[in-house]
């Protein structure tokens, strides 16, 4: 059967794919965690980030909730060339533990919206506390705080992955500068 393909590909002058790079085979990708829980974001709208999987690459950035979104770099970062993602399509989330109110008044203090949710990691229920950032792998639960990080979801709603979580992107400045240019990182 598959000899059969590949003399149907061939005969519709069709190239069979390339080789994957051993580099890009040894990296693990697996589906993201499922985010059915919703969040609230700055402007106290509800957000599934699950709406996103399968229709957009996305870009998820775990920002430190005492210093707020407006003084994160990666996202004020990825704020200013919006544009750019918005016309590739890339869909760019930020996820803290502050609160909606925390979140808006970041933006106010920025000067200039954040034109992406920032959502609120607080279980509507109060049954746990951040719910995102513990799937994700950034709850340290001796110390309860959460790590920073940026993680890229692509458009089948895969992500890297390092033993029991997702991994986070390792040089997140040189990533984002490469979707401000508009191209997909890859590591």
């Amino acid at each position: 059967m598959i000899a059969g393909l590949v003399v149907y590909r061939l005969q519709r002058g069709e190239r069979p794919s390339p080789p994957v790079p051993k580099s890009a085979a040894l990296r693990e990708t697996r589906t993201a965690p499922p985010l059915a829980i919703p969040l609230a974001d700055q402007k106290k709208h509800i957000v599934k980030l699950e709406r996103y999987y399968g229709r957009a690459p996305i870009v998820i950035v775990f920002f430190d909730k005492d210093a707020g979104a407006d003084k994160d770099p990666y996202l004020t970062q990825l704020r200013d060339c919006f544009d750019q993602l918005d016309s590739d399509g890339i869909e760019v989330v930020g996820i803290s533990t502050a609160s909606s109110f925390q979140n808006q008044q970041a933006e106010e203090r920025a000067g200039k919206p954040f034109p992406f949710p920032l959502l609120s990691d607080i279980h509507p229920e109060g049954h746990s506390p951040a719910p995102i950032s513990i799937q994700f792998g950034l709850f340290d639960v001796s110390t309860q705080t959460i790590r920073t990080a940026v993680f890229l979801i692509d458009r089948a709603g895969q992500v890297a992955w390092d033993g029991a979580a997702p991994r986070p992107v390792k040089d997140p400045a040189a990533a984002i500068d490469a979707l401000c240019r508009g191209e997909w990182p890859g590591e």
